[in-house]
């Protein structure tokens, strides 16, 4: 756990001063550890103790447990990175942390400014998106005067990890680097659960927690959760230490370890709550306080300042969002309030007209009361808060049972209950049990976060989903241990953990064994051919600033280095004013002036995202990416897939993940829209596809006409006779506009039982010099 600390914080380090490299963690990785070979020499492990120490080591190194305890870490490992996630959509969490993982391993730090900006503001003024989601415009909010300089959003330990493995094993390696902390995550999980448990119960609980749904999900995408789980425990084992040798050192490692959490993750202030419990635990033993608490808390909220300065002085407005949502205001509070609070109960204890007896009895009437509290929520919000609403947060509870079974809550506050036993010769239950009670009642109170699943899971991995576990595993390891009935208690037990296991891996079905996104890359790979291949003016393309381009564009910019800058639907006009022709444009809906040179789409297998219920399955997300040149002074043309939202139907059903509609065989307009605004002139629209099924007697199946004014206008009519038509044609019509519409819509009728499938439309122009259109 050291030399992971070690790298994780020089990667960060390294990053915030712009020398990110592999070289600069590994020699801090060989400093440390020559450092800790000095010390170790000095301490007098000579050679003869050395022998002594490996005979040791061998003794106890060497036994079943651990050799259990390697294979299911190796097993998990493998679990992880043979099915990652490659997330390349920059609109959601994942395809940010990726972008900045990529950036920091590419410039050596996290500037993301991008000159080109400042010149295309200049030009086009605020029709140019200056940033991307999650990436912030500090000219937009008022904290710069210069439209290139962008601030990323979150906190940015875990993409420092991300550009190690980025640099070591380009994409493969970063999609990979859960895979990888997963190991410590569970190993100091594991530590922790075997002081509390046992060894035996021990790996049962981590094997629980590789194998929960969410833990999977979460090890397999670019996310900070894992690492946050990481932190967390790695800080409780050396807090074990602490208590056992009443050791200042081992104390304060603990408080950093806890504190640095906030570089990963604000939401880490929640650690505090292990302040709290500690002080608590303090009033068993007194004599820990000075030693342990003390050093513990003032660690600790140092290391945690770094996290919130760092946050405030590198991302700014996500800080000032977050305070001004009020969650980051109640994080604040809790972090410097409850210390300070602690220890000042902590110093008016000796005046508590109570003896040291029953003031141990009042902390343990404290705790139990807590525990029968927390009961009495989960059954409140299990039951009677979903009658009265039918919102997120009156459902969270129930919907955690989704990733944990509605039995461990039952077994988890068995556990609580005993565990509290445990107070005087383990003080670290305390702080466990505090923090347990905490989060799950806040995080089940208020998830404060997207209702869709597996999403919605995020919250509840960190903390929650962990200490459920740990908890559990306590209750049946005390029920187990009970006089008598000892087969029908194992029975029992057995059943317990089968249920969860079955449970767990039944919604972890869809994606157990499937590298999801995985297609994205060769998507990618296609457009970057095909941009390198025509070439572009200033290095710039332009794309529409909506959720389904939006997603592209800062992949585009920051992994694959082709600048792709948003523009605000208010802009689009300029496309066809001649102000941007030569320039690039990323068109999903296709409607701009000019000639497509590639048309291709995005494609990979997502798990769908459900409310209210699991997701079951996985789908197809698809974007498509038609690059073309913006050409004003050259024929219109317009290519589009039915599905890309331009277009309605009445009797057809679009299949998405293929762009395609295919009627049902009913009788009306199969394919109607796309509502654009065109000049006078020629024009033609050529629907594409093919008969599914055509009546087997010859004549017409239907008619394709053009209308506007919110179709009470017709343009032209054509009959649509499929053995006057092409192959791979399935509609054709040609009309003149003498005056300018609005909103000019082409409309696909259908007879009873025809069944066809359309995958695409063009609308061209035909020009005067008898130009039959491009394809």
């Amino acid at each position: 756990m050291i030399s992971f600390l070690v790298i994780a914080m020089s990667a960060f380090l390294s990053m915030r001063v712009g020398m990110f490299s592999v070289d600069v963690v590994a020699i801090a990785l060989v400093v440390v550890l020559a450092a800790m070979a000095v010390y170790g020499k000095t301490r007098g492990l000579g050679a003869s103790a050395g022998k002594q120490m490996d005979l040791r080591l061998n003794h106890q190194v060497l036994t079943p447990v651990n050799g259990v305890l390697f294979g299911l870490l190796l097993a998990a490992v493998l679990l992880y990175a043979l099915f990652p996630t490659y997330y390349l959509l920059g609109g959601r969490d994942p395809g940010l942390y990726l972008v900045f993982s990529v950036h920091i391993a590419n410039t050596g730090g996290l500037v993301l400014d991008l000159p080109v900006l400042r010149d295309l503001h200049a030009t086009h003024g605020d029709v140019i998106r200056l940033g991307f989601p999650g990436i912030y415009s500090a000219y937009a909010r008022g904290l710069s005067g210069d439209p290139a300089e962008l601030i990323p959003q979150f906190m940015h330990l875990f993409p420092s990890i991300g550009a190690i493995f980025y640099q070591l094993a380009g994409l493969e390696g970063l999609v990979r680097t859960n895979a990888a902390i997963a190991v410590f995550a569970l190993w100091s999980f594991f530590m922790v659960a075997r002081r509390l448990a046992g060894p035996p119960t021990a790996l049962l609980a981590t094997l629980a927690l590789a194998l929960n749904a969410a833990f999977i999900w979460n090890a397999r995408i670019t996310l900070t959760e894992v690492l946050a789980v990481a932190f967390l425990f790695s800080g409780l084992y050396l807090l074990i230490r602490a208590f056992d040798s009443r050791s200042a050192v081992w104390a304060a490692a603990s408080g950093a370890i806890l504190g640095l959490a906030l570089l990963n993750r604000v939401d880490s202030a929640l650690n505090v709550l292990i302040i709290l419990g500690a002080v608590g635990a303090a009033f068993f033993r007194p004599s820990d306080f000075r030693p342990v608490v003390l050093p513990l808390m003032v660690t600790y909220l140092g290391f945690s300042t770094w996290g919130f300065v760092d946050g405030y002085v590198h991302t700014f407005p996500y800080f000032y969002d977050l305070w001004m949502g009020g969650s980051l205001k109640g994080l604040v509070y809790l972090n410097y309030g409850i210390p300070v609070i602690a220890g000042l109960a902590f110093a008016l204890r000796g005046k508590i007209p109570l003896k040291r007896v029953e003031q141990c009895s009042l902390v343990e009437g404290l705790l139990k009361g807590a525990v029968i509290l927390l009961g009495a929520w989960i059954l409140f919000a299990w039951s009677l808060w979903p009658v009265f609403d039918d919102g997120f947060n009156a459902r969270a509870i129930g919907e955690l049972a989704w990733y944990v079974t509605p039995v461990m809550f039952a077994v988890f506050l068995y556990g609580l209950w005993h565990a509290i036993s445990m107070k005087s010769r383990n003080p670290l239950v305390i702080p466990l049990i505090v923090m347990a009670i905490s989060v799950l009642f806040l995080f089940t109170w208020r998830p404060t976060i997207t209702p869709d699943h597996i999403w919605a899971a995020r919250r509840w991995t960190p903390q929650v989903i962990p200490l459920l576990i740990l908890f559990a595993a306590v209750g049946l390891r005390v029920f187990l241990d009970k006089g008598g009935a000892r087969l029908a208690r194992g029975t029992a037990v057995a059943l317990v953990v089968l249920y969860y296991v079955g449970s767990s891996l039944a919604f972890a079905s869809p994606y157990l064994f499937q590298s999801m996104m995985a297609d994205l890359r060769t998507g990618y790979d296609s457009v970057v051919e095909a941009i390198d291949e025509v070439g572009f003016r200033n290095g710039v393309s332009l794309s529409r600033d909506n959720p389904r381009d939006y997603q592209t564009a800062s992949i585009l910019t920051y992994v694959y280095g082709k600048k792709t800058v948003l523009i605000r639907d208010q802009g689009v006009d300029l496309l066809g004013s001649g102000a941007m022709d030569g320039l690039l444009f990323l068109g999903f809906d296709e409607f701009s002036s000019g000639e497509w040179f590639y048309r291709g789409s995005l494609e990979g297998r997502f798990l769908e995202k459900q409310r209210g219920q699991k997701p079951q399955s996985l789908y197809f997300r698809s974007y498509s990416t038609n690059f073309g040149r913006i050409d004003t002074a050259g024929p219109v043309i317009f290519r589009s897939v039915p599905s890309g939202g331009r277009f309605g139907s009445r009797v057809g059903v679009f299949a998405k993940e293929v762009g395609e509609v295919q009627s049902s065989g009913e009788k009306g307009v199969l394919l109607f829209g796309p509502y654009i605004p065109v000049e006078p002139g020629m024009y033609r629209v050529i629907w594409k596809g093919e008969w599914v099924d055509v009546l087997p007697e010859p004549g017409d199946v239907g008619f394709v006409d053009v209308v506007h004014g919110k179709g009470t206008e017709q343009v032209a009519s054509a009959r649509v006779v499929p053995a006057e038509l092409r192959d791979g044609v399935v509609g054709e019509i040609e009309f003149v506009l003498t005056e300018a519409v609005n909103d000019l819509e082409y409309r696909y009728h259908v007879k009873d039982r025809v069944h066809v499938r359309i995958s695409e439309v063009m609308f061209e122009e035909i020009t005067e010099r008898g130009h039959e259109g491009r394809e």
